[in-house]
C-alpha cells in the first residue's frame, strides 16, 4: 500500500455553540485534539501525511508540538454553518499548493476530535477494509440495539425499526448500526465530485460500543472521562518485568536546593504503597536511571527494588539485562517521561508515560496516565495492572 496516497485531515475549529473551545477541553489531562493527533500518529499506513485544519492559533500550536502539519482555515469556512467537507476540500487544496503539485492523495482519512474513543489499531484496520473491499467511502459504526421512533409536530409517532404489536427482544435486533463519527474514509475524487464524505459504494467499520460517545454536551464530558478512566487497557498477557525511570516518574522532575547546595526531592506515599502492592502480587520491578544519585539508590532500596543508576546508555543496559535474565521484551512494561527513555520505550512491548511527559514520548506510549510524575502516576499504573489481574 502506497502510504503517500493517503492523507489524514483533522478539522478542529475554535468555535462551538454548546461547549466553549470544545476541541481544547481536557479529559484526564489530555485535550480532545491531542487524543486524535496521537491516534493518527500511531497509524502505520498514514505515515506522516497528517494535517490539522483550524482557525485557532492554540490548536495549530498543539499540532506543531507533535510535528503535525497545520492549516490555517479561512473564517468563511470556520463558522458553525460551515460543513466539515469544506474544511476537507480546503485541506486538499492546501496540500497541492504547498507541495507545488496538481496531484493529490487518492484516499482521505477524516478524524473527528469529538469522537476520541479509538483503539490504536482502528484507523489502520479501517483503511485496510476500505482498500480490500474497494469502497468509495467508509464510516465507522457501532452495533445498535435501540428501538427507534419518528415523531412530528402533530404529535404523531411511528415506530421505525420494529412492529409494536410483535415487540422483539433487544438482543434479537440484528444488522442495525449507529454512526459514531470517529473515522471516515473516502476517495478524494469522490469528495470533490459530490462535496460529501460519503458517496458511491459505502462500507462500514465496526467499533467497540463505547466508541459511540460523541462529545457535544457537558454531560458527554462526564461520561467520556469516566469511560477513559475505567477503560481496560490491552496489557501484555504475562507481565514479566516493569521498568521504571526515576526522575519524572518517582518524582515531579523538580529539585529543591538550599543555600549550601544540598538537594532534596519529594516522593508520593501513594506511589510507594503502589510499588508495595505490585511486589506483593508477584510483579518484578527494576528502577533504571541515568542519574548517579544516592537518593535514587536509597529510595529503591527502601522500597525493596532492584536498581541501576548512573547508566550511560539505558538501551544497552536494558537489552543486556533482559537477555541475561531471559525476559521477553514483548512482556515488559517501561514507564518513562523524557527523551532519554525513548529508545527503551520503543524497544519493549508496552511503553507507558505520565501526563506531563514530552510529546515524543506520548506519541509512542500505549498508555498516557492521567497523573503527573511524582503525583500518583505509579499508583495509577499499579491500579491498571492489578485491575487487569483481578479481572482476568
Amino acid at each position: 500500500m502506497n502510504h503517500q496516497n493517503i492523507i489524514c485531515v483533522i478539522p478542529a475549529r475554535s468555535g462551538s455553540e454548546r461547549i466553549k473551545n470544545k476541541n481544547l477541553i481536557r479529559i484526564n489531562n489530555i485535550t480532545l485534539i491531542e487524543y486524535t493527533i496521537l491516534h493518527a500518529l500511531k497509524s502505520k499506513l498514514i505515515d506522516r501525511n497528517i494535517y490539522v485544519s483550524s482557525d485557532s492559533k492554540e490548536i495549530l500550536d498543539i499540532a506543531n508540538k507533535y510535528n503535525v502539519k497545520g492549516i490555517l482555515r479561512p473564517k468563511n469556512i470556520s463558522n458553525n454553518k460551515a460543513s466539515s467537507e469544506s474544511a476537507l476540500i480546503h485541506a486538499l487544496d492546501h496540500y497541492k499548493k504547498v507541495n507545488k503539485t496538481q496531484l493529490e492523495p487518492e484516499i482521505l482519512v477524516f478524524l473527528q476530535c469529538t469522537s476520541p474513543f479509538r483503539e490504536d489499531e482502528d484507523i489502520d484496520n479501517a483503511i485496510k477494509i476500505f482498500k480490500d473491499k474497494n469502497f468509495d467511502s467508509l464510516l465507522s459504526v457501532t452495533n445498535s440495539k435501540k428501538f427507534l421512533w419518528r415523531g412530528n409536530n402533530n404529535n404523531k409517532f411511528l415506530a421505525i425499526n420494529y412492529d409494536i404489536e410483535h415487540r422483539s427482544r433487544e438482543q434479537d435486533i440484528k444488522n442495525q448500526f449507529e454512526e459514531n463519527g470517529s473515522i471516515y474514509i473516502c476517495k478524494t475524487k469522490n469528495l470533490r465530485s459530490f462535496k460529501n464524505r460519503l458517496s458511491g459504494k459505502v462500507g462500514f467499520y465496526k467499533m467497540h460500543p463505547y466508541s459511540n460517545i460523541q462529545i457535544d454536551e457537558e454531560t458527554d464530558l462526564i461520561l467520556a472521562s469516566a469511560v477513559l478512566k475505567n477503560k481496560r487497557y490491552k496489557l501484555p498477557k504475562e507481565i514479566e518485568l516493569i521498568v521504571m525511570d526515576f526522575d519524572g516518574i518517582f518524582t515531579d522532575d523538580y529539585v529543591i536546593q538550599d543555600q549550601n547546595g544540598k538537594e532534596s526531592i519529594i516522593f508520593s506515599r501513594k506511589d510507594g504503597h503502589a510499588v508495595k502492592q505490585l511486589k506483593e502480587n508477584g510483579f518484578q520491578i527494576l528502577v533504571l536511571s541515568s542519574e548517579k544519585n544516592s537518593v535514587v539508590k536509597k529510595r529503591a532500596e527502601k522500597l525493596g527494588l532492584r536498581v541501576k543508576h548512573g547508566v550511560e546508555s539505558k538501551i544497552k543496559f536494558l537489552k543486556k539485562f533482559l537477555s541475561s535474565n531471559n525476559y521477553n521484551k514483548k512482556n515488559v512494561i517501561y514507564i518513562g517521561n523524557d527523551i532519554n527513555d525513548l529508545e527503551c520505550m520503543e524497544y519493549v512491548g508496552f511503553p507507558v508515560t505520565v501526563s506531563d511527559a514530552v510529546e515524543k514520548i506520548k506519541k509512542i506510549s500505549n498508555i498516557i496516565l492521567m497523573h503527573k510524575g511524582g503525583k500518583g502516576a505509579i499508583r495509577e499504573l499499579s491500579d491498571i495492572i492489578l485491575d487487569k489481574k483481578n479481572y482476568d
